[in-house]
C-alpha cells in the first residue's frame, strides 16, 4: 500500500521541504520558508533509512541470466536499482546516442515488469543521453499524459554493449491526475506574493506544468502543478509549486546551495590565520594602454610596445568577482617594463575578499582540471559575489555568494575551504546526468565536503571560519549508514564525505600521489554525476571505476571502493573478507561427558584485496551462557580443514561458541556467527527429542496484533510467507518455503523494516505439556533489531520475560547473518503447564529501524537418550522398547513434519558465509591478475 511506512512523516518534511539547495548558518537556522502542510517526496533522496538490498526480480534473471544485485528504497519502496552481470544491447550503443536511444527504449519495453503498477514503457520520454569516458547514460522521464512527474523516471547504464546498472526511479499511478486548471501567470503571482511576505521581492523567469508526489496518511498523489522559478537580483533564485487545480501553494524552494563551514590551514592560501604567499593571477583581465588582454594560466600577458600603463580588475573568461557592499576591485598598476611583473597587493575586509575569492575559485578549478574530466561546466563564466550584507553564510545557486566579517565569523571569501564547497556544489549541480543522477542535500553536502578535502588534503572542513579559528566538520571520524543518519544535511552528509576521503586515502596508498589523485577524482566525477541517494554512491563508484561493463567480476579498483565504503555502511564487508569460515553447526545436540568435535572450512576467498593467507584460527567457547569465554586453538587437518574440541560437559548443559579466523597478512579477525550482541552457537549436550514441532508451512493457529503505536497499514507487520531478502532478512526460510516474520517484503510496496514507535507481537497457540518435567524452546533465528536499550526483540513463554536482545551502548545492534538455531531451557515457565503460549515481540523507538524477527522450525523438546547421529544401526536403544522415530510421534502438530528433531536436518536457507563469495573473487583474480 502506498501509505506504508509514511509514519517518520516530521523527518520527511524536515529534509524534503528543507530544499536541495539550503541556506543554514553557524547554527544550522533554515532561511527557506514552507507551508508547513506541505508534505512532498521529489523523486529521491529520501534521508529516513529504508534503503534495502533485495533479491533481484526473478522475471528479470530469468530473461538476462548472469549475477545481479539489487536495492529498493523511496516512497514505498517503489524506487528500484539492479547491478551486476550485464545484460545485452547493441554494442553500438556507447558510440552512438541515436542507437542508444533506440535500444533503451527497447530494453524498457522487454522489461516493462520492473516499473510500478499503472506505468508503461509509452509513458517514459528522453531526458538524458550522454557518454562519460566508456559508459553511456541514457535517462527517461516517468510522465502521466504527456505531464513530467517531477524528477521521476527511469535510466539505463551501457557498456561495452551491455546494460550493467540500471535504476527505476517512478512513482506509482493509481488513477489520472486532475487537470491543470489554474491560469500559469496566476501561479507565478502565488509564488511570488508568497516569497514576498518573506521579504524577497522576487520575479518569475519561467514557469512549466509538471505533476508533482503529495504524501498522504495513506497514499501519495501527483497533484497538478505549475512549478515556476523566481529570481531576486542578488538574492538567489527559488521555486514556487502551486497547485494547478486549486490555487494552493504546495512548496517554495530555496535553490541556492548554503553551506557553514571553518578552514584550518597554516598558510595564507586557505585562511587569514596564515602567513601570505605570491601566486599567480590566472585568466584574470589587464587592461593595457593598447587595449585588453587576459593572462594564461600562469599570470603571463602580452601586450605591444616594450612598456605598457595596466589595470586590473579581479574578473576574467571564468570568474568575475562583484563587491555587493560597494564598487569592485581594481587598480591602476602603472607601467610594467618588458620582462617585468607586478605583485597585486591589497588591504581592507572588502578588498581582500574579492581578490582571495578569485584566488580561491582559481585553486579549485585548476585543482579540477587536474584530477576530474568530462566537466564542461569547469571552463564557463562564474560570477561571485562578495561581502555580502549579512554574515556566517555563503551558498552557491548558479552564483557564488559570499557574506561579510560579524557574528564571530570571518568573511566568508577569506576562508578557502569555504569557497572550495561552494565551488563543489556547482561541480556537482552542473554534472549530474538527470535521470541518472540527481542534486539532494546529504548527498551534495558531502560531494562539496570532498571537494574542499581533496583540494587541501585535510580532513577538517572550514578551519578559520569564525574569528577564533576552530574548525566545522571532519571527515574522518566514521560516520555509518544508516545508524548516524539524523536527517540534517550537513551531519548526515559526512558519510558520504568520509567514504570519498577514505577512497581517496587508499587510493593515494595503493598507487602514489599522483595516479592516486587522478583515480581519486575519475571515480568522484562519475560519482557526482549519478548518485542520488547516500547508499547510491556505492553502486557509482563501481560503475565509474569499471572496465568492462561486467560489475559482477569486480573493478579495476575495487578494493580501495570496499575497504573505503564498508566501514561507512555502505558495503557488506563479510562479502569481500580475505578469509572465510564454512562450518554447519550441529542440530543434534553432542555427546554427554566426551569432547565434542569441531570442524571449520578456513580459506583465502580471494587475493585482489590481500594476501588472504590464514593465520591463527581459535574456537572460542563458553561455559556459563556467554559470561566469560575462553579460546582453543584448531589445527589443520590438511586442506582448508580445521579441527578442534569443546570441552566434556555434562548432560543438560548449554555450551556457547563460535569460530574466529585471522588473516596473517593484515592482523583482521572475522568470526562465525558475525554479531557481536550474541556472538555465539547455541550447543545442548545430551540427546533431545520433539514434544511437539511447527515448521510454518501450514496455519497452526499461530495470531499477531499490535500492542502499541499508531494502527497504520504495516503497524503490525508479522508475515508468514517466504522472507525475501530485504533489510537483513535472509533470501528465504531455513527449511520449506514459510516463515514468520516481522515484513518478510512479500507485498510489492513493502521493505522489510519493522517501523518506528511501534510493538507487535506473534504469538503461539496454546500447548498442552502437562505431562512434561523438562520443556526445552527451540527454533530457528535470523533477528534484526537495534540495540537492546532502543529497540527489543523479545521471548514470552506463558507472559514471562525468558530473553530479550542484548543492550549495550547503543551500538550493538543484534544483527544475524546466518540461520542459528537457538535453544533455551523454559521448564520453569512451561513445565508441567495445560496451555503454554509462547509469543515473540517487536518493540521500537523513533529512530533506527532494522529487518526484525524471522523464524522457522520452532519446537519444544523433552530430554533423551543421547545417540550418534552417524550411527546407521535402527535397532530402539531407548528405555522404553518403542520405535518412535523423531517426528514425535501423536505430540507432532498436525500436518507439520518436525525438522527441528534431535537428528536434525538440513537448511533449505544457505547461511550468509564470506566464502560464498570464492568463486566470484577467484573470477576477479583471474581477470585483474
Amino acid at each position: 500500500m502506498n501509505g506504508r511506512r509514511l509514519a517518520p512523516l516530521a523527518l520527511l518534511f524536515a529534509w524534503i521541504l528543507t530544499p536541495t539547495a539550503r541556506a543554514v548558518t553557524a547554527d544550522d537556522r533554515p532561511i527557506e520558508q514552507v507551508p508547513p502542510e506541505a508534505r512532498w517526496i521529489a523523486g529521491h533522496g529520501d534521508p529516513d533509512p529504508r534503503s534495502h538490498r533485495v533479491s533481484p526480480p526473478r522475471a528479470f534473471l530469468e530473461r538476462h541470466g548472469g549475477s545481479w544485485e539489487a536495492r529498493r528504497w523511496g516512497p514505498a519502496s517503489q524506487f528500484l536499482h539492479l547491478w551486476g552481470e550485464g545484460a545485452t544491447l547493441d554494442p553500438a550503443a556507447v558510440d552512438d546516442a541515436g542507437v542508444a536511444l533506440g535500444a533503451a527504449e527497447g530494453f524498457w519495453d522487454e522489461n516493462a515488469d520492473l516499473l510500478p503498477p499503472g506505468v508503461r514503457p509509452d509513458d517514459l520520454i528522453p531526458w538524458s543521453n550522454t557518454r562519460v569516458g566508456d559508459v553511456r547514460y541514457v535517462s527517461h522521464h516517468q510522465t502521466v499524459d504527456g505531464v513530467e512527474v517531477l524528477r521521476a523516471g527511469v535510466f539505463v547504464a551501457i557498456r561495452d554493449g551491455r546494460v550493467m546498472w540500471l535504476g527505476v526511479r517512478c512513482l506509482a499511478v493509481d488513477e489520472a491526475p486532475a487537470a491543470h486548471r489554474l491560469e500559469a501567470s496566476r501561479a507565478a503571482e502565488i509564488a511570488a506574493d508568497a516569497l514576498a511576505g518573506h521579504g524577497v521581492d522576487a520575479a518569475r523567469v519561467d514557469t512549466r506544468s509538471a505533476l508533482f508526489p503529495w504524501i498522504q496518511p495513506d497514499r501519495i498523489d501527483l497533484v497538478p502543478v505549475h512549478a515556476v522559478e523566481l529570481r531576486a537580483p542578488g538574492e538567489g533564485r527559488w521555486t514556487g509549486y502551486v497547485d494547478a487545480d486549486r490555487g494552493d501553494l504546495l512548496a517554495l524552494r530555496d535553490e541556492r546551495m548554503f553551506m557553514t563551514g571553518t578552514v584550518q590551514l597554516r598558510h595564507r592560501e586557505r585562511h587569514l590565520g596564515s602567513s601570505a604567499v605570491v601566486s599567480p593571477a590566472p585568466h584574470i583581465y589587464v587592461t593595457t594602454g593598447d587595449g585588453g588582454v587576459t593572462t594564461g594560466g600562469d599570470g603571463s600577458f602580452t601586450a605591444s610596445g616594450s612598456s605598457t600603463p595596466v589595470s586590473l580588475e579581479t574578473q576574467g573568461p571564468y570568474t568575475v568577482v562583484r563587491n555587493s557592499a560597494g564598487g569592485n576591485l581594481s587598480v591602476s598598476a602603472g607601467t610594467i617594463s618588458d620582462g617585468g611583473s607586478y605583485t597585486w597587493e591589497v588591504s581592507g575586509e572588502h578588498s581582500e575578499a574579492q581578490l582571495h575569492a578569485f584566488r580561491y575559485v582559481a585553486n579549485a578549478r585548476e585543482y579540477a582540471d587536474a584530477h576530474v574530466a568530462d566537466v564542461g561546466w569547469l571552463h564557463q563564466p562564474l560570477t561571485v559575489w562578495t561581502n555580502y550584507w549579512s554574515t556566517c553564510n555563503a551558498w552557491w545557486d548558479g552564483d557564488l555568494t559570499f557574506l561579510q566579517e560579524g557574528s564571530g565569523c570571518n568573511n566568508t571569501a577569506l576562508v578557502a575551504d569555504i569557497v572550495y564547497h561552494e565551488f563543489g556544489h556547482g561541480f556537482h549541480y552542473e554534472s549530474v546526468i538527470w535521470g541518472v543522477g540527481d542534486f539532494y542535500g546529504d548527498v551534495a553536502e558531502g560531494f562539496a565536503d570532498s571537494m574542499s578535502t581533496m583540494i587541501t588534503g585535510d580532513s577538517h572542513v572550514g578551519p578559520y571560519f569564525y574569528t577564533n579559528g576552530g574548525y566545522l566538520r571532519d571527515v574522518e571520524p566514521n560516520q555509518i549508514y544508516p545508524q548516524d543518519v539524523i536527517g540534517q544535511e550537513h551531519h548526515d552528509g559526512l558519510i558520504v564525505g568520509g567514504a570519498v576521503w577514505d577512497l581517496r586515502k587508499a587510493l593515494i596508498a595503493d598507487l602514489g600521489q599522483g595516479a592516486g589523485e587522478d583515480a581519486a577524482g575519475r571515480i568522484f566525477t562519475g560519482m557526482v554525476k549519478t548518485s542520488t541517494d547516500i547508499p547510491s554512491i556505492y553502486e557509482a563508484a563501481l560503475v565509474a571505476d569499471d572496465d568492462n561493463g561486467n560489475l559482477a567480476d569486480g573493478t579495476p579498483h575495487i578494493c580501495a571502493i570496499q575497504e573505503a565504503f564498508a566501514v561507512h555502511g555502505l558495503a557488506t564487508a563479510t562479502e569481500f573478507s580475505a578469509i572465510g569460515i564454512d562450518h554447519e553447526p550441529d542440530a543434534h545436540g553432542a555427546q554427554p561427558g566426551h569432547p565434542i568435535p569441531v570442524d571449520a572450512v578456513v580459506a583465502a576467498t580471494h587475493g585482489d584485496c590481500s594476501d588472504g593467507e590464514v593465520g591463527e584460527v581459535r574456537l572460542v567457547y563458553s561455559e556459563d551462557g556467554g559470561q566469560t569465554w575462553a579460546s582453543r586453538t584448531m589445527q589443520p587437518q590438511g586442506g582448508d580443514l580445521y579441527s578442534e574440541a569443546l570441552p566434556p560437559s555434562p548432560e543438560g548443559a548449554q555450551l556457547r561458541y563460535r569460530i574466529e579466523a585471522q588473516d596473517a597478512s593484515t592482523g583482521e579477525w572475522i568470526s562465525r556467527p558475525d554479531n557481536p550482541a550474541d556472538p555465539g552457537y547455541y550447543l545442548y549436550v545430551g540427546g533431545l527429542e520433539p514434544i511437539l514441532c511447527d515448521d510454518f508451512e501450514t496455519d497452526q493457529g499461530w495470531t499477531h496484533t499490535l500492542l502499541q503505536g499508531e494502527d497504520v497499514e504495516g503497524a503490525d507487520d508479522w508475515n508468514r510467507g517466504t522472507p525475501a531478502g530485504a533489510s537483513g532478512d535472509p533470501d528465504g526460510a531455513y527449511s520449506g518455503a514459510h516463515a514468520w516474520g516481522n515484513d518478510l517484503a512479500i507485498y510489492p510496496d513493502w521493505d522489510g523494516l519493522y517501523q518506528n514507535e511501534r510493538r507487535n507481537t506473534l504469538t503461539s497457540p496454546a500447548y498442552d505439556l502437562s505431562g512434561e518435567d523438562t520443556v526445552r524452546l527451540q527454533f530457528r533465528r535470523w533477528l534484526q533489531v537495534e540495540d537492546g536499550i532502543y529497540d527489543q526483540g523479545r521471548i514470552y513463554v506463558n507472559e514471562q520475560l525468558v530473553w530479550s536482545n542484548a543492550g549495550a551502548d547503543g551500538e550493538v545492534h543484534h544483527q544475524d547473518r546466518e540461520w542459528i538455531l537457538f535453544d533455551l531451557d523454559v521448564s520453569a515457565q512451561a513445565a508441567g503447564q495445560a496451555a503454554v503460549q509462547i509469543r515473540f515481540e517487536l518493540a521500537s523507538d523513533q529512530g533506527l529501524q532494522f529487518g526484525g524477527w524471522n523464524l522457522d522450525d520452532l519446537c519444544l523438546m523433552r530430554p533423551a537418550l543421547w545417540t550418534d547421529p552417524g550411527d546407521d544401526d535402527d535397532d530402539d536403544d531407548d528405555d522404553d522398547g518403542d520405535d518412535d522415530d523423531a517426528t514425535g510421534g501423536d505430540h507432532a502438530l498436525q500436518g507439520g513434519d518436525c525438522t527441528c528433531t534431535a537428528t536434525g536436518s538440513t537448511s533449505g536457507g544457505a547461511a550468509l558465509l564470506a566464502v560464498a563469495a570464492l568463486a566470484g573473487w577467484r573470477r576477479i583474480r583471474s581477470r585483474r591478475g
